[in-house]
């Protein structure tokens, strides 16, 4: 992305990553790095999966999980085989610019393939635009999101958790992302009627199967 800076070296961590894999007998759908965010510099946390699919917990790549399988990547960044692609097939256009990624991965792991984090390589992306001092029980800072891109996180995710391939960990953790994202910019961002506007909206269309491009 336009937004990414990559380490020198990361593309052949990742390339070394996923030989690593194809020779352990995996079938990798995607490597991605263990990124930090530019906006607050803090490191990514990544979603691993139990077995069963139904729970998941939260870790940041380091030298203690040096390669490890996840949820579901960034797209910026991420190594994918071309043969991987033809199979799973390509990222949705309908989905026009929030969780396209994480709606592939979902795919490609209902196909049989693993997504995996490589922490030695490196990249900065950019998520949110600044950051946003939210109190939930102690001050915490998010990263803030345009009214925009709240519009497509809210109705992309409303999207998501219809389709049958996503798996149920996912399914049960949007309805408490959404209304964690209502909270965080109706009571703490400087523009949070445009905000909840843009949120209601995009649940709205979410519901109706509106998908393609912004809104008029």
């Amino acid at each position: 992305d336009q937004d990414s800076l990559p380490a020198e070296d990361m593309v052949v961590r990742l390339l070394e990553a996923e030989r690593s894999l194809l020779a352990q007998g995996k079938s990798p759908a995607a490597v991605g790095p263990g990124f930090s965010n530019a906006v607050n510099g803090r490191p990514f946390r990544f979603q691993v999966f139990s077995e069963d699919g139904r729970r998941c917990h939260e870790v940041v790549a380091d030298a203690r999980m040096p390669l490890f399988e996840v949820g579901a990547l960034i797209s910026s960044g991420s190594l994918i085989r071309a043969e991987v692609l033809a199979a799973v097939g390509l990222m949705r256009d309908e989905l026009f610019i929030d969780y396209v990624d994480i709606e592939w991965c979902h795919r490609a792991r209902a196909k049989g393939y693993t997504c995996h984090v490589c922490a030695a390589a490196a990249l900065a992306h950019q998520l949110g635009e600044r950051p946003l001092r939210v109190w939930a029980g102690r001050w915490r800072t998010l990263t803030e999101h345009s009214p925009l891109r709240l519009y497509f996180q809210a109705r992309n995710a409303i999207w998501l958790i219809r389709q049958p391939y996503i798996a149920t960990w996912y399914r049960r953790n949007q309805p408490r992302f959404l209304l964690g994202r209502f909270y965080a910019y109706g009571g703490f961002s400087s523009r949070r009627l445009a905000s909840l506007r843009m949120l209601f909206r995009g649940v709205r269309d979410g519901l109706r199967g509106r998908m393609g491009g912004p809104p008029a």
